[in-house]
């Protein structure tokens, strides 16, 4: 009799080498958020750092660099500018991330990032079988799917798929070739839909970031008035009739009947008695 049940020592050695598994993909997550930071990022620290803003794993407080201080760069872009050289690093970097990522939209993001990988790849390798009719194709893959949107690609999709399923007299390497690029205009466009998810959630927090900046503002210049009024309560209450000069000005009544003496005369009267 045979048992699939496993015994204690495999439960136990699975949990620790799923949880060195987390460990290591943790490592490589923040690893790429410092080089990004930092100005020494590899073109695979730019796909874990879009995928960061979608991580639904992601736990912000487990962070050691914010938001704020990545630069998050076109996806597509990080494949165009690549040789066959660093597009094969790319890959394996890439299939690293498959083999530690447990969730599902995260393995879906990294799966999208291999099949643009393979056909920029592809599109490099001008002597690969069946390049010759992949390059005869390659002008109506353009201009079929270029402007086309997800859901209009998985229409076509199917539709491409039920034709070469069909009975119907086709030519089935030239629609293999065109769901094949199909394919690859699909991850593109599912690209472009993360790219706008994180463009729109940063303007939301760029938003949410001058409300409150805003709102301290408010708050303080409130604080400031409510200051200046307290003050000129207070000063409306003391008395200024001690610092009016005019009393001073006015002559007492005993002084009334005084000769009233110019100059010249003041001085012929008290020159004398001065000195």
């Amino acid at each position: 009799m045979s048992y699939n049940r496993k015994r204690p020592a495999d439960t136990q050695e699975d949990a620790w080498v799923a949880d060195e598994d987390r460990f290591v993909l943790q490592q490589a997550k923040k690893k790429a958020a410092i080089r990004v930071k930092e100005g020494r990022a590899t073109p695979i620290d730019y796909l874990a750092i879009i995928l960061r803003f979608i991580d639904p794993s992601r736990d912000p407080f487990d962070d050691e660099v914010q938001d704020t201080d990545l630069n998050v760069v076109d996806p597509e872009g990080v494949f165009e500018t690549l040789d066959a050289s660093q597009l094969a690093d790319l890959a394996k970097d890439i299939n690293m991330y498959v083999s530690l990522e447990k969730s599902r939209e995260n393995l879906d993001f990294w799966n999208t990032m291999t099949i643009i990988c393979n056909d920029r790849r592809e599109k490099l390798q001008t002597t690969a079988p069946g390049r010759r009719a992949q390059e005869a194709t390659s002008g109506d893959v353009d201009r079929i799917f270029q402007s086309k949107s997800y859901e209009q690609l998985e229409a076509l999709e199917k539709q491409i798929q039920s034709k070469l399923r069909s009975n119907e007299d086709i030519d089935v390497e030239y629609w293999e070739n065109l769901l094949h690029g199909l394919k690859s205009w699909k991850a593109r466009a599912k690209l472009r839909l993360v790219s706008q998810s994180i463009v729109k959630n940063q303007l939301q927090g760029l938003r949410e970031q001058q409300g409150a900046t805003a709102q301290k503002i408010r708050e303080g210049f409130a604080g400031l008035v409510g200051s200046a009024d307290h003050l000129t309560s207070r000063t409306t209450t003391l008395d200024y009739t001690a610092l009016d000069p005019e009393p001073l000005l006015k002559a007492r009544p005993e002084d009334k009947g005084l000769q009233i003496q110019d100059q010249a005369a003041f001085s012929k009267n008290n020159v004398g008695t001065l000195v």
